[in-house]
């Protein structure tokens, strides 16, 4: 006898299941153009750097504290068993700081100024990227003077 299947059953991708996900991403999104925009960039680099906000919004949401069976515990702990590594060095998307970069005679600069963009995420915990305005490019680096 073949078995019977029931024609109630939702699927776990039908728009009924969807709706936390939509909120998040709308969540998400909105964390990032605050961010962007509490950095005073021009509206350009602010399309530029657009990726990099949201990647830098998903990382900070994941930090939110959540109850999970009687601990309190961010939202990455329960699939990596602890904290990120980033979490210890936080710092606020826009912030301006001289990377050094070498000297520039002895009384040149020593380093240029970036602006923070985001963690990186694969190497040890005091590595941030750095956006350069002049080249547009980004620099994984850890020697910054935060100038707030």
């Amino acid at each position: 006898m073949a078995p019977t299947f029931s024609t109630r059953v939702m699927g776990a991708d039908t728009p009924q299941q969807n709706q936390l996900i939509k909120l998040g991403f709308t969540s998400v999104s909105a964390q990032a153009w605050a961010m962007l925009s509490r950095a005073h960039l021009p509206i350009q680099t602010q399309y530029l750097l657009c990726r990099k906000a949201l990647c830098n919004a998903t990382h900070l949401s994941n930090l939110q504290v959540v109850k999970r069976d009687g601990n309190m515990l961010t939202r990455y702990e329960p699939f990596y068993g602890e904290t990120p590594k980033y979490a210890t060095q936080l710092q606020g998307f826009g912030e301006t700081g001289p990377v050094k970069m070498g000297k520039d005679g002895k009384l040149g600069n020593h380093g240029i100024p970036m602006i923070f963009v985001g963690y990186a995420l694969d190497h040890s915990q005091d590595c941030y990227c750095m956006y350069n305005p002049n080249t547009q490019w980004i620099r994984i680096t850890r020697d910054i003077k935060w100038l707030h």
